[in-house]
């Protein structure tokens, strides 16, 4: 996959076989290998707060398609990380140079375990649709962090 360094919802993605020219743009790209998996068994994303596990969602995609976001007809679902996917997100959250308020962490179940994805640490969607009340949390995070406390 050929991807934006910046970029949100698939924009500017694009698939791309071995020994496919890549097209001549003015912006940063990244390549990331395409994995398999996220067809067969749907991308895992896991929610931290203040570095504890909050909640999961795993994403599917809409058949005939291979990016697992809203954009391009994914399905959604309430999700439990198996403890090998919790170890490789904390694995990666214990990489980064200071502690994240929060952070979402997304990866593949393959067959030599989790692979880790991506880590977004200033990701807009939480699916706190699933968890309603795990906002509360967040905004406390929040506020502590900034030395203040959260009023009603």
């Amino acid at each position: 996959m050929l991807k934006p360094a910046i970029g949100q919802s698939g924009n500017g993605v694009t698939l791309i076989e071995a020994g496919d020219a890549v097209p001549p743009s003015p912006a940063r790209h990244i390549v990331q290998p395409f994995l398999p998996a996220i067809r067969e068994t749907g991308e895992l994303t896991m929610t931290f707060i203040g570095g504890a596990f909050s909640h999961a969602v795993l994403r599917r995609p809409a058949p005939g398609e291979w990016r697992a976001n809203a954009r391009y007809g994914v399905t959604l679902e309430a999700a439990g990380p198996s403890p090998a996917a919790l170890a490789a997100a904390r694995s990666a959250l214990a990489a980064l140079p200071e502690p994240a308020l929060y952070a979402r962490i997304d990866g593949l179940t393959r067959a030599g375990g989790f692979t880790v994805t991506e880590v977004e640490l200033i990701e807009p969607a939480l699916f706190l649709d699933f968890y309603p009340d795990h906002a509360e949390r967040i905004a406390g995070n929040m506020a502590q962090r900034l030395g203040q406390e959260l009023r009603p």
